[in-house]
């Protein structure tokens, strides 16, 4: 499975999935630290049961990530069956069963969907083959990036909290100096250059990845309808098993709308990009948010 998010990205709502009375299916899947799916950029809750990680495979909840892709979830208990309407297309999948059904034609998953705590689980490779979007696993920040070539209703809540009062992880912040110092934010367009050994992907507003090329310099336009770029770095020294954060990473958003508070409003103008970092707080992870010209004012003095 893919390490590194490929595709497109902003991402998204949740529902309660599938609720049935056959007791969970013993196994050795176990809840990883905090695994994370997005769908084009936007988040998506999960109420109750989270994904895991099971025989190095992540399985996700069927309904909460059917429903974020526009589809309608039925299922029946008797025959542990779901069936999934999305636009003209039908998908069956059965629990204990790796065969998927779309249209008629038999898709074959790499591990079967399965039942955990009341929940039907699927592998990641079911949102790909079987409802058409691209799936990738960030491996390193324990996040499921989905994307798609069309729009996806925008967050009700994000999974972690957030705050206005940005700041930079004192653990993370390698390329923090080197890539907002140089930023700017001037006559609608956000300015950057991506530092050496940082990874990147611009998401267009309409769909679509472009991966970005460390050393290059880089201008895209702010408002709404714009894009976000996702910016990453991996310092192998600070890599800790089942520690909640593995690297440093910036979400710039050129449209600040696309990003959802978590009360589910949103208070940042379309006119000024917003930047999203995040710090482990008591072992959880804490989005903090701040303006371009606030992020490099801090960033000058690291």
């Amino acid at each position: 499975m893919k390490k590194s998010i490929k595709r497109t990205l902003p991402l998204i709502v949740a529902a309660a999935l599938v609720s049935t009375a056959i007791p969970p299916v013993a196994s050795q899947a176990h809840a990883a630290a905090e695994i994370r799916v997005a769908i084009n950029a936007g988040t998506v809750t999960f109420p109750d049961q989270k994904p895991i990680m099971n025989n190095n495979r992540v399985l996700i909840p069927t309904r909460f990530v059917a429903e974020s892709l526009g589809g309608n979830v039925s299922y029946v208990s008797s025959t542990k069956t779901v069936t999934i309407k999305q636009g003209s297309k039908t998908i069956v999948l059965k629990a204990g069963n790796s065969n998927v059904t779309v249209d008629g034609r038999t898709v074959k998953l790499d591990v079967p969907a399965r039942i955990v705590n009341k929940r039907v689980m699927v592998p990641l490779r079911f949102v790909s083959e079987a409802m058409g979007a691209n799936v990738d696993w960030q491996q390193q920040n324990n996040l499921v990036a989905i994307t798609t070539g069309s729009n996806i209703p925008t967050p009700t809540q994000p999974p972690f909290d957030s705050s206005s009062n940005f700041q930079f992880d004192p653990e993370f912040s390698s390329i923090a100096k080197t890539l907002f110092s140089s930023m700017t934010e001037a006559n609608g367009e956000v300015t950057f250059t991506l530092p050496k050994g940082a990874t990147a992907n611009y998401y267009p507003g309409n769909g679509g990845l472009i991966k970005l090329t460390s050393g290059k310099k880089y201008t895209y336009k702010v408002g709404k309808g714009n894009g976000s770029v996702i910016i990453s770095y991996v310092d192998p020294t600070k890599v800790k098993p089942d520690a909640p954060k593995q690297k440093e990473t910036y979400v710039i958003f050129f449209d600040a709308s696309r990003y959802i508070v978590k009360n589910g409003t949103n208070n940042y103008s379309t006119d000024k990009a917003i930047v999203v970092s995040n710090v482990v707080v008591n072992n959880r992870i804490v989005d903090k948010i701040g303006t371009i010209d606030e992020v490099k004012k801090l960033a000058q003095n690291l």
